[in-house]
């Protein structure tokens, strides 16, 4: 939005500058300055500018003044001060054709010189853009908690879309969120993809702003604009790595001068403020994953717990679901992938805020979903298939090179009965690989009674190996598939005739033949869950 003529005026290093027309466009926006000393100088004006003049060119060129004065182009511009060393006299119909374009007419000192006003005038719109992003009223009750930086990050887009006229977003690449200036944003940009911002999908323009910074303008054509569409995008990098994304869209009209000094003001402090957030999540991350370590091996006292949650950002009255991923066997590499399994469990796949994320050990990683989701909308089971449906569809095309197991406690608890959750994030996994060989993710509700079991995998090998030596696979087919009717009735053989549509006498002689060959005594209770539980896994 640049400053206003008027403000200009107001300025103390301006305060001789004397206005002898053009009043009605005090109001008019100043976004640059130009000099205009040449007979063609008006070929190149862009609007909005700050024309200055000796005037000494209309003494070379008599008929200039009124031609640069009437031109297309200057009706445009924002104002025009002069000097009257060289231009004497302003004549009426001059003044009147200045008061009729509303262009104030300015005499400027005459001992001031051009780069004076120039730094004059930068340091005016670099100070009012300074004061337009100081940010008060947010008082919060802990400098560390994110919503606070968060509120200030809100604040700083709110203040760039009200000074530029332009709506802007910041994106968090790791968290996968988005903040706005406005809904306007999001409007605009409704037919573009989000990552089209810094890497376009489409063929488009790219015109580096500050190579510093990476400002980057990208535009092109479409038949739903009337001019070229385009934005620009600023990363925010830190320790050379792109953390996240500042996009300013250009709808109507391109960024002009001082505009881009209030987005390169407003980029910088968005990326002091991305760094304080990285910053903070680091030492928020390493305190409650120190808190989770101790809560989930009983190292804390009650007193000892609420000192720990008091210093993160986190609520004895929130309540989590708990997702724990573990990796199955020797793999070295994953302790050099935990950052890829974070990025698997966290919100940016997930697509749920606020999931706290812990390392356990070099092959366990848990995960907290908070069960009050304002940010989905869903309810609890809808929130549980969501996070299950994710992980097993992120986990084919980020980590399948590993043999990853998840469990979840599908029990949504708080912090301080933390042990518990994870013992039953625990127990689904080990059973999980027992009773649900073929699924990724297994809820400690889907063990039913077996939850409360603790079965020796190997023992139950054994048996399915001996199985198939004493058996070929036909035979064993049809055995099996018997012996499980005969124990789903409670070793009732007439009912299994009757499921099966044998005589009693076949099915008598087919379980004498399973039992005598794997040595199996049915009447024992713990033998007969054995052959169950591995009639299911077979199954």
């Amino acid at each position: 939005m640049g400053v206003t003529v008027r403000q200009i005026l107001a300025h103390k290093p301006f305060k001789n500058f004397k206005v002898i027309a053009g009043r009605e466009g005090l109001d008019n926006q100043v976004q640059g300055i130009s000099v205009s000393d040449s007979p063609d100088a008006h070929l190149w004006n862009n609007g909005k500018e700050f024309i200055l003049t000796s005037g000494y060119i209309f003494t070379e060129h008599p008929d200039y003044f009124e031609k640069l004065i009437n031109s297309d182009a200057f009706k445009s511009v924002s104002c025009m001060g002069i000097k009257l060393r060289f231009f004497k006299e302003v004549s009426k119909n001059t003044i009147d054709h200045f008061n009729k374009i509303k262009v104030p007419l300015i005499v400027l000192p005459e001992e001031i010189t051009w780069m004076t006003i120039i730094n004059d005038l930068n340091i005016l719109v670099m100070n009012k853009n300074i004061q337009q992003f100081i940010i008060t009223n947010i008082n919060p009750n802990n400098l560390l908690e994110y919503s606070f930086q968060k509120r200030k990050v809100h604040k700083i887009l709110t203040n760039m879309e009200q000074e530029l006229d332009f709506p802007a977003m910041l994106y968090d690449v790791e968290a996968g969120l988005s903040y706005f200036s406005s809904d306007k944003f999001i409007k605009y940009s409704k037919h573009l993809k989000l990552d089209d911002f810094w890497n376009p999908s489409f063929e488009t323009s790219k015109e580096v702003l500050c190579q510093t910074l990476k400002m980057t303008r990208y535009r092109y054509k479409d038949d739903r604009f009337d001019r070229p569409f385009s934005w620009i995008t600023v990363p925010v990098v830190i320790g050379n790595e792109v953390k996240a994304y500042f996009v300013v869209i250009e709808k109507e009209n391109l960024i002009d001068y001082f505009d881009q000094f209030a987005m390169r003001i407003g980029f910088i402090l968005l990326a002091q403020m991305f760094e304080q957030l990285s910053f903070l999540s680091l030492t928020e991350n390493y305190k409650f994953e120190q808190l989770v370590y101790n809560l989930i091996n009983n190292r804390l006292s009650d007193q000892e717990v609420d000192e720990a949650v008091s210093h993160i950002t986190l609520s004895k009255e929130e309540h989590f679901y708990c997702f724990m991923i573990n990796v199955n066997g020797e793999s070295d590499n994953f302790k050099e992938d935990r950052l890829l399994v974070r990025k698997l469990m966290g919100p940016a796949i997930l697509r749920i805020n606020d999931i706290r994320i812990s390392v356990i050990d070099s092959k366990s990683i848990l995960a907290l979903v908070p069960k009050e989701n304002r940010e989905t909308g869903l309810d609890n089971k809808r929130l549980l298939d969501t996070v299950t449906h994710l992980l097993v569809e992120n986990y084919v095309k980020l980590m399948n090179r590993y043999d990853i197991r998840i469990g979840c406690s599908d029990e949504a608890i708080n912090i301080i009965e933390l042990q518990r959750n994870y013992e039953r994030c625990v127990q689904a996994i080990q059973m999980g690989k027992v009773l649900f060989p073929n699924e990724l993710v297994v809820s400690y509700s889907q063990l039913g009674p077996f939850a409360w079991m603790s079965i020796n995998q190997e023992e139950l090998y054994k048996m399915r190996r001996k199985l198939e030596m004493n058996f070929n696979e036909k035979e064993c087919q049809e055995l099996l598939h018997i012996l499980k009717i005969y124990l789903k009735n409670n070793l009732n053989y007439s009912q299994t005739a009757k499921e099966t549509f044998l005589h009693i006498n076949t099915i008598r002689k087919r379980i004498d033949t399973v039992t005598q060959k794997l040595n199996l005594n049915l009447e024992d209770p713990d033998e007969r869950l054995k052959i169950e539980i591995l009639l299911r896994i077979m199954n």
